[in-house]
């Protein structure tokens, strides 16, 4: 009897031990993951101007974050602001409203695009834009450069 039972918490244990080492291995990878990041990048302009503090990105794990402005006119409808890097492209279309400095009433609506183009979609006056706090998931690889 005594035998059967060490048998059974034997077998018990092995399993709880192989469960608990998959568990502490996928932990592990989620933990790589969230400390993966990148040293922040300068986008390159397309329309308008860089302030001060130019936008610049970076990411850590599977989020991508902006921040830093625009400053002047940013052009009509589909006007191009900046393209995203791959490694750093959105998981889906993001449709982003952002206030303008100069004049709080005013919104300037951008689209990022999975394929990389941050496009205006409505921009109603000059003014200074900031993407401080601007974030959004990613499923493209970890960049290695």
């Amino acid at each position: 009897m005594t035998d059967m039972i060490k048998a059974e918490i034997g077998m018990a244990g092995n399993e709880t031990i192989k469960m608990l080492n998959g568990n502490f291995n996928g932990l592990s990878d989620a933990v790589t993951a969230a400390t993966q990041r990148t040293e922040p990048k300068t986008f390159t302009i397309v329309t308008g101007t860089a302030n001060d503090r130019p936008p610049v990105y970076w990411r850590v794990g599977g989020r991508v974050y902006i921040n830093g402005g625009i400053s002047g006119e940013l052009g009509a409808q589909g006007a191009k602001l900046f393209d995203i890097p791959v490694g750093f492209r959105p998981k889906r279309t993001q449709l982003i409203g952002i206030v303008r400095q100069e004049n709080p009433m005013s919104v300037l609506l951008v689209q990022f695009n999975t394929d990389g183009r941050a496009l205006v979609v409505w921009s109603p006056s000059k003014g200074v834009t900031w993407f401080d706090g601007l974030s959004w998931e990613t499923d493209d690889d970890f960049p290695t450069a």
